[in-house]
């Protein structure tokens, strides 16, 4: 159903630090969460001697400094084991993960089965031979293998209510490889799905004792808002990605409502509701009183309010799609035993045997919660956007490329360093269209209410067992041109092709160095 939102947490925070943290990992929000996957922000995880140490310029505890409104809070440290990988441009810094000396290898903190956390590397998963999920047949190979070295087993979830994910319970390296079976995989809700997939023998197992252990424990930040932070035996520490309400004394999460042209952010209660614009639910049975879906049964805990969003159309009249969606709070109404939706097109009955529906209540004002800002910090072209309430920053943010207003990833290049890339930079995989019969001028053929980029960046393979992409030429753009037609090649030119009414095309203009037209951001071990 178009209204499914499995974001799980519903865990109020008083006695349990262990759970909260499990909570917020479960809207996938601590820093570097594993995702089964050899790549790495640079494209590839890169050997330990490959990353540069840092140099005496900058900071090397994480700190907020002055510039962030912050006292010296902390949102990383290296310890004495495991140093921290962070990302740094233009004197801004934000963390990535760990690397861990002794193993050599990175790494990021993981909820144990004890209460406890540990800081492991990137692992595969392993699957089964049976349809329970019992009995383990080996792990599931990795497009690139020198990037992932371990397979995982992770234990049932806690509650069909949500909240927790299910911990790391066991850590296998990998073994020779077996070819393609007919397995089975769990899944994190602890379904048990048959698959066909090429296999690895499962080698030695390790022993998780082997990894730096951390604790967590909420730190308070400002009068309203605390954060959580993990603390290893080693002396590293980190920061996660989200929050406690101090008021509530729980979890909560930031929510942007009241449309584009003047965003309110609050932190909320995790356990909510949603309301959906296009398909609902809706109360009645002609699908015109909106309504609320909880993705939990009716026996769990019931959602703390509802979250109502809106189409909101960019352009003249609404001509261009759907730019985001504005979104009201409510309190819960009466729970409904029925409820309907236009999922199939026409008003019907909605059933599914995980959702709970609500009555929206009344109107909740932005003051019910902490509010939360969303800062850029520094001074140059590349910043630092994160989440802070009173000028104190209280995330690690992503990187935010000022000029174009937009968040900025860093992107591998064919020179081997990594550059910036935000929205005024299209990374394009060939150009195949033209401005003349014979296909010589390459053209950019862009709607005319969406972001026009200022550049083209190219795609290519390295050509490795990995095969990852990298960027190959930057070319930028030049005016819009007063054409009502383009050429595409396929086998041969083709066309003209007539634009449409919110088209428009721009010349591509000859290839400049990466390094003139976008920042340079570089992986560096504190």
């Amino acid at each position: 159903m178009a209204w499914r939102c499995k974001l799980a947490s519903n865990i109020i925070v008083t006695m349990s630090v262990h759970r909260f943290v499990l909570a917020s990992l479960a809207v996938a929000t601590l820093v570097g969460l594993h995702a089964c996957s050899s790549e790495d922000p640079a494209g590839g995880r890169a050997p330990p001697d490959a990353i540069p140490e840092a140099g005496a310029g900058g900071p090397t505890d994480g700190a907020v400094r002055p510039t962030d409104g912050g006292a010296g809070a902390t949102l990383y440290k290296s310890g004495a084991r495991l140093r921290a990988e962070v990302e740094r441009v233009e004197g801004e810094t934000i963390f990535k993960r760990f690397y861990d000396t002794a193993r050599k290898e990175t790494c990021v903190f993981e909820p144990m089965k004890d209460g406890g956390y540990r800081c492991l590397p990137s692992t595969t998963s392993v699957l089964y031979s049976d349809t329970g999920c019992g009995t383990m047949a080996g792990a599931g190979v990795i497009t690139c293998p020198a990037g992932v070295k371990y397979a995982s087993v992770r234990g049932l979830p806690p509650s069909e209510c949500g909240g927790d994910l299910p911990p790391l319970e066991r850590l296998f390296e990998l073994g020779d490889p077996l070819g393609v079976s007919e397995v089975h995989e769990r899944l994190a809700d602890g379904t048990c799905l048959p698959r066909a997939a090429t296999m690895t023998a499962l080698g030695a197992e390790v022993a998780l004792a082997a990894f730096v252990h951390a604790t967590a424990e909420p730190v308070a930040m400002t009068e309203t808002l605390a954060v959580v932070r993990l603390t290893g035996d080693d002396g590293s520490q980190v920061v996660l990605e989200s929050f406690v309400d101090r008021t509530r004394d729980a979890h909560c999460r930031s929510v942007t409502f009241g449309g584009p042209s003047a965003p309110t952010r609050a932190c909320v209660p995790a356990r909510w509701a949603f309301s959906e614009p296009q398909t609902g639910p809706y109360e009645d049975p002609s699908c015109t009183v909106r309504a609320a879906a909880y993705a939990r049964k009716a026996s769990c805990p019931p959602p703390e309010l509802v979250i109502r969003a809106e189409r909101v159309d960019a352009g003249a009249a609404g001509a261009c799609a759907s730019s985001g969606r504005a979104t009201s709070l409510h309190a819960v109404g009466a729970p409904l035993p029925t409820a309907y939706s236009t999922t199939t097109g026409s008003c019907a009955v909605a059933a599914h045997e995980h959702d709970s529906f609500f009555a929206l209540g009344a109107s909740l004002p932005a003051s019910t919660f902490p509010p939360l800002e969303l800062g850029v910090h520094g001074a140059g072209s590349v910043r630092v956007q994160a989440l802070g309430q009173g000028g104190v920053r209280l995330a690690h943010g992503v990187l935010f490329h000022a000029p174009s207003k937009s968040s900025c990833s860093a992107i591998k290049f064919a020179d081997g360093k990594r550059y910036c890339f935000a929205d005024d930079t299209l990374y394009y995989s060939e150009l195949s269209r033209y401005k003349d019969a014979a296909c010589t001028q390459p053209v950019y053929v862009a709607r005319t209410c969406g972001v026009t980029p200022k550049q083209i960046a190219t795609k290519a393979e390295n050509g490795d067992a990995c095969d990852r992409e990298y960027a190959s030429t930057v070319r930028p753009l030049g005016p819009k041109l007063a054409i009502a037609a383009y050429y595409e090649m396929t086998t041969t030119c083709e066309g003209p092709t007539p634009l449409t009414a919110d088209e428009g095309a721009y010349d591509v203009l000859p290839a400049v160095p990466a390094s003139t037209r976008l920042a340079e951001v570089t992986l560096v071990r504190e």
